[in-house]
């Protein structure tokens, strides 16, 4: 992967974990008075369903992963070892179908990840 493109990956994630945080705790922080063990079981509830469910996430499972950042703790990936290694099998598969097809994996649009990425290549450079 070029070196741009691992910056905007990167710049875009980091910009969609501030915007979530930032929305959570304008939403009154409702996972602070969970324990780290209470969160880190809830975090692996969520993760289990956004898992099964095609990569789908929600709202609570947003907050939790809000919450663990703010709390400066890691994703306990040890919980859902199992889950983690059949979604990234799936998608594996998906991919594979499609590149057999001749279709290229896309994003529309309006897609949040093609919206930022249009943006940021607009944007004037600073700096120089």
């Amino acid at each position: 992967m070029n070196d741009f493109i691992e910056k905007a990956v990167a710049a875009f994630l980091e910009d969609q974990e501030m915007k979530e945080s930032a929305a959570y705790l304008s939403r009154g922080r409702r996972f602070e008075t969970l324990t780290a063990d209470q969160l880190r079981e809830q975090w692996a509830a969520g993760y289990r369903a956004f898992a099964t469910d095609a990569g789908r996430g929600d709202q609570e499972f947003d907050d939790l992963r809000a919450e663990l950042r703010l709390r400066g703790l890691d994703q306990p990936l040890d919980l859902v070892q199992a889950e983690f290694a059949a979604l990234k099998a799936r998608i594996t598969a998906e991919y594979e179908i499609m590149k057999a097809e001749g279709r290229t994996p896309g994003f529309e649009a309006d897609d949040p990840v093609m919206v930022f990425l249009r943006d940021l290549i607009a944007a004037p450079e600073k700096g120089n």
